[in-house]
């Protein structure tokens, strides 16, 4: 999708400085292990240091092995003025950046000024499948957001971290659970989050006012981490912001169940790896060279490897994220969480649906049985009135599309990303916890009709990035409503990191953003509009058919 790919033209100068415009004395911070050297961002007036390493470099023979906390000291100062090579990924989100095996860094960012109190922190977590993407990404540049946050009167310190990706990160098969090392990606996660406790002082940051942030595997990748060793609270973080994706989804639709699409995933590795038939398959390699790994996992033969889906592995993650919530086993803190509209134009197939026996065959895959495929065929039937995006009228033939493309993009959006948001946000309010919930409704300046407002929509004016560093064309275009509902958008989310609630942004004529109340049956959302008025609504559209899925999320969605 055109909105999601690079400019590699543009990348220099979306970066969040250069070096050759600052005349400010380099910031030094002191820190647990050494001191680091930032970079003044005069034409911001913040701090950034770049490329900090949080862990030992997960290369050798510590690949495929749970990443282990710094254990070196330095005299002197290190440079932490750029970004550092990203984790190996694969796709276009990856593929303009050097990428390296040593890849585990934070990158900070702060308003250089006179702090009276240490600041709250957002940490984003970015996504891309479990197999690409990076915090160097210029889509992702948190300059804009820590600006806004000055001048709210708000003022925040930005955190973005690297963790392992595709096999490096989130491998799974029963050679790898007897060994422990599951979920390495979301360890690496966590680890980041430890170092931000033991260091962040050093920078001015609160420790105890840390709130997690991340979109599609990012949200999820939250998502989980409320979910950690049952629920467990570590005191790591105080409120979480999930975009499209959350506790629980189901990633690998249409592949079956996890554990065996995973133990698939892990044998047709070693088998292009050679290292079938060894010992120790994963010992095995592990002492591959990352050339090899690299062209097997990069091989245009090699569609078997995606989407990487996090496992329930007993220990990092010890249930479907939808039995957690329904035990109350996860970490009580409140969230700030939705979806766009036309989620399932991402999701769903693009081709090949063209009759009501494909769509019944592409429902399947799930192994779901008969019963629950006629139940779905009915509450989502062929009716481009009630299929999405709305707005689109489909001509007799698409191009590149099924026929009954609205039809599958309303079930393949419902039970990917919907449905567990809807989920989520009903076990927050059962649990008398506080959940802000979503619903964004503003397609990008340039966007296809037939695309909606889809997946990754919201991220350029959640970011603040009004001069689209990153993308194709302007997301924005000429649009200055476009850019007043960024402004309204980063205050609300800056709200919600420094008083855990979106209403204290302090712009007059927005309504206000309920809780999540699930008590009367049916919730709200906050729906943000392009060309009409911001309002919030109930949350009971395709409800029949969400609430069908939720019903059924564990024993035949497995989320």
């Amino acid at each position: 999708m055109s909105i999601q790919r690079l400019l590699a033209a543009g990348l220099a100068a979306s970066f969040p400085f250069s070096s050759n415009t600052t005349t400010n004395p380099a910031p030094v911070v002191n820190v647990l292990n050494g001191s680091y050297t930032g970079v003044h961002n005069e034409f911001y007036n913040q701090d950034l240091f770049l490329g900090i390493p949080y862990a030992q470099p997960p290369v050798g023979d510590l690949r495929f092995r749970a990443p282990f906390s710094l254990n070196s000291t330095w005299n002197g100062t290190r440079a932490a003025m750029k970004y550092s090579d990203i984790c190996v990924g694969y796709g276009p989100d990856s593929n303009h950046f050097t990428s390296s095996e040593d890849c585990l860094t934070l990158n900070i960012i702060k308003p250089a000024m006179e702090i009276d109190e240490p600041l709250p922190i957002v940490v984003w977590i970015h996504g891309g499948g479990l197999v690409q993407g990076s915090s160097a990404d210029p889509r992702y540049n948190l300059s804009y957001l820590i600006r806004q946050s000055v001048l709210a009167s708000k003022p925040i310190i930005g955190i973005s971290i690297n963790y392992r990706l595709s096999a490096f990160g989130f491998l799974w098969s029963q050679e790898v659970k007897a060994h422990g090392t599951g979920n390495l990606g979301l360890r690496d996660q966590r680890l980041a989050l430890h170092w931000i406790q033991e260091n962040i002082s050093a920078f001015s940051g609160d420790p105890r006012k840390v709130t997690l942030w991340g979109e599609s595997s990012g949200g999820y990748s939250a998502g989980k981490q409320i979910l950690a060793y049952g629920g467990r609270n570590d005191g790591l973080f105080r409120g979480t912001i999930m975009e499209s994706g959350f506790l629980g989804e189901n990633w690998p639709y249409g592949k079956g169940d996890a554990d065996e699409y995973n133990e698939a995933v892990y044998q047709e590795l070693i088998a292009r790896t050679g290292c079938v038939g060894e010992t120790s398959p994963l010992e095995c390699l592990r002492a591959l060279p990352l050339e090899v790994l690299n062209q097997v996992q990069n091989s245009s033969a090699t569609e078997i490897f995606g989407p990487w889906v996090v496992a329930v592995d007993g220990d990092f993650v010890h249930e479907l994220g939808s039995l957690a919530m329904k035990n109350g086993r996860f970490v009580k803190v409140p969230i700030l969480l939705g979806t766009n509209t036309d989620e399932g134009t991402e999701a769903a197939p693009k081709k090949g649906i063209d009759t009501d026996a494909d769509f019944e065959t592409a429902v399947s895959l799930a192994r779901i049985d008969n019963d629950t495929v006629t139940k779905i065929t009915h509450l989502y039937p062929n009716i481009d009135a009630v299929g999405i995006p709305k707005s689109y009228k489909p001509p007799p033939e698409i191009p590149g599309l099924g026929k009954q493309h609205k039809r599958s993009a309303a079930f393949f959006g419902d039970a990917v990303e919907h449905a567990p948001r809807r989920l989520t946000s009903i076990s927050w309010s059962t649990h008398n916890q506080k959940a802000y919930s979503f619903r964004w409704n503003i397609i990008p300046a340039g966007a296809p009709d037939y695309m909606g407002s889809t997946h990754f929509a919201e991220i350029p004016w959640v970011f603040g990035n009004l001069d689209g560093a990153g993308y194709e064309a302007n997301p924005f275009g000429d649009s200055q409503r476009y850019r007043e509902v960024a402004r309204l958008m980063n205050w609300m989310w800056i709200s919600f990191v420094v008083d855990q609630d979106p209403n204290v942004h302090g712009i007059e004529g927005v309504p206000l953003w309920p809780a999540y109340d699930a008590a009367s049956g049916v919730g709200q959302n906050f729906a943000f509009e392009g060309n009409e008025s911001h309002h919030v609504e109930r949350d009971d559209w395709r409800v029949e058919g969400m609430a069908f899925i939720m019903d059924r999320a564990a024993s035949e969605w497995k989320f």
